[in-house]
């Protein structure tokens, strides 16, 4: 003598894969979910980091307007700080009335040296580029190359993660510096 439930074994099979239905379609909407979230996650960290670029790049147009307002700032030579080979200008070196050697800072050679600054004290590194450059340092590697191509076709700016060496991720951040006359 068995026990009965009173359900036919039809009926036990249809419940059965109603359940296992119910488990496939819960687990599909949990996975949607998540990849919803995940999404959600990577735009947000995108927005906030590009915000934060966008201010960091004014700071930089700012600094460098002041500095071009007053064509120039003189600052004394040292180990660090040599007269600029690609700045040509009867005035570029000056010396004081007491004998301190002085040189003048153009916008990007300034921008060059906050920018080493910045790397050394905060671990930002950015610096000024060109498809044709004064200074041969200043050339672009080929991210950089796609966005001033970008730039050129109208693009106002150019942001991504991008894989950083030894794993993780880097945010680059590029627009265009358009040279401002004093």
């Amino acid at each position: 003598m068995g026990i009965h439930n009173g359900y036919s074994e039809q009926a036990r099979s249809s419940i059965h894969r109603l359940f296992l239905l119910s488990i496939f379609v819960w687990t599909l909407l949990l996975a949607c979910l998540l990849t919803w979230n995940i999404q959600s996650v990577i735009h947000q960290t995108t927005e906030l980091a590009s915000h934060a670029a966008r201010a960091f790049f004014d700071e930089v147009v700012t600094t460098r307007a002041w500095n071009n307002s007053h064509g120039g700032v003189y600052v004394p030579v040292s180990d660090t700080t040599q007269p600029n080979q690609y700045l040509h200008m009867p005035d570029r070196d000056v010396t004081t009335t007491s004998g301190v050697l002085l040189t003048k800072l153009n916008p990007s050679f300034m921008n060059r040296q906050i920018g080493e600054l910045a790397a050394q004290r905060n671990n930002v590194w950015y610096h000024i580029t060109s498809k044709k450059p004064i200074r041969p340092d200043n050339a672009p590697d080929p991210w950089e190359v796609e966005a001033m191509t970008m730039f050129e076709n109208g693009v106002e700016e150019h942001f991504e993660f991008i894989d950083a060496l030894g794993g993780g991720k880097n945010f680059r951040y590029m627009a265009p510096l358009w040279v401002e006359e004093e």
